[in-house]
């Protein structure tokens, strides 16, 4: 009688609980599940940064006109720190990357303005912020070279 009781003690227990096999295809499944996630997430991110360095861009331009409109016929002077001590720009504008901004005259001709972008990971990241930032200026306002943009 002590054996019957035994033997169903032990399979009501196993009964109750979960195979290794059933925990392991659980695990599994929300690996990959997370692996699904992570990678979107990683794509998203690069898209907003992309996004924002293009519109930050079109914000310096847009600064620098501003500057240029005060009674000035050619961009010689101008820096990141002029347009940020005159109001044009926030004091602190970092690109989404870590780096900061280069604003100057392009040289040989100060009617023409040369952007840079510091940090930018590698040249695939820089040719994706070149078409954002065609869409957002009319076709020959600008050219590119490395990572700085010649606006005109």
């Amino acid at each position: 009688m002590k054996k019957e009781i035994s033997s169903r003690s032990k399979s009501s227990r196993s009964k109750k609980g979960f195979t290794l096999i059933e925990l392991m295809a659980v695990i599994g499944v929300m690996g990959l599940l997370m692996a699904v996630v992570l990678i979107g997430a990683s794509s998203s991110r690069k898209t907003a940064q992309i996004s924002t360095t293009a519109q930050q861009i079109q914000l310096i331009y847009s600064a620098c006109q501003a500057w240029l409109g005060n009674g000035r016929v050619n961009y010689t002077g101008i820096s990141l720190d002029t347009l940020q001590q005159a109001g044009y720009l926030p004091s602190s504008l970092l690109n989404p990357y870590g780096g900061t901004y280069e604003v100057k005259p392009h040289s040989g001709d100060a009617a023409k303005l040369d952007i840079e972008v510091a940090n930018v990971p590698d040249s695939g990241t820089w040719a994706e912020i070149s078409s954002a930032v065609s869409n957002l200026f009319t076709a020959g306002a600008y050219s590119q070279t490395k990572s700085v943009l010649t606006l005109k």
